[in-house]
């Protein structure tokens, strides 16, 4: 993904460039700045449409608004409200190229499809990897790439990849999950608390990628 010279970049920097907002307790208008500057803070209007295209207002209206304080860790926030707040913090960074890992598996089936709707819209014209197995970012993607055993096996449209029992199987399995939990499975160590408890899911993932 990072091409040729990637085994010459230091790790730190790759981590330096991974956003969330583990360790960040403040105000929370500053933590929607850039990564490499606290005090460039993201102008307004550019802030408010990625706090849209990620349904985050109500987030960060919880928050007291962009002026309120975010506790460390995120702690004043459910899981899937931390969540949105961060895809909308890097969405706020608009860089050429973004990768997310499962960005909506915090949050329910209809937050879901309003954001991979949005997400669509909001990345047009930009490089956008989505590591995911929701059917619902699936079916928005240009071209999803079927990973399995660390290895593409298959790529196409979310609709034509349906036709592939394996493909067909892991979309089917992580729609299963979410029907029994009401969310999927979510990392709390990196996603925040969880807000409902969910099965551990093994199944292979998918990349949509947009652009």
């Amino acid at each position: 993904m990072l091409g040729a010279e990637a085994p010459d970049i230091p790790p730190r920097s790759i981590y330096q460039m991974i956003d969330d907002i583990v360790n960040y307790e403040g105000d929370t208008r500053a933590a929607f700045a850039e990564p490499a500057d606290a005090h460039d803070h993201t102008d307004d209007p550019r802030l408010l449409d990625a706090l849209h295209a990620a349904d985050a207002h109500d987030a960060v209206e919880s928050l007291g608004g962009l002026s309120g304080q975010l506790s460390e860790r995120g702690r004043n926030l459910s899981g899937g409200q931390r969540q949105r707040v961060v895809l909308a913090r890097t969405l706020a960074h608009n860089a050429p190229v973004e990768i997310l890992v499962e960005p909506t598996s915090a949050v329910d089936s209809h937050t879901e499809a309003r954001i991979a709707d949005n997400l669509a819209r909001f990345r047009t014209g930009r490089t956008t990897v989505v590591v995911t197995t929701s059917p619902l970012v699936l079916d928005r993607a240009d071209t999803v790439v079927f990973v399995e055993n660390g290895r593409a096996v298959a790529a196409g449209r979310h609709v034509d990849l349906l036709n592939n029992g394996a493909y067909r199987a892991v979309v089917a399995r992580a729609v299963g999950d979410a029907d029994q939990s009401g969310v999927r499975t979510i990392d709390a160590e990196t996603t925040g608390p969880r807000d409902t408890a969910a099965p551990h899911r093994s199944a292979s993932p998918a990349e949509g990628v947009n652009e």
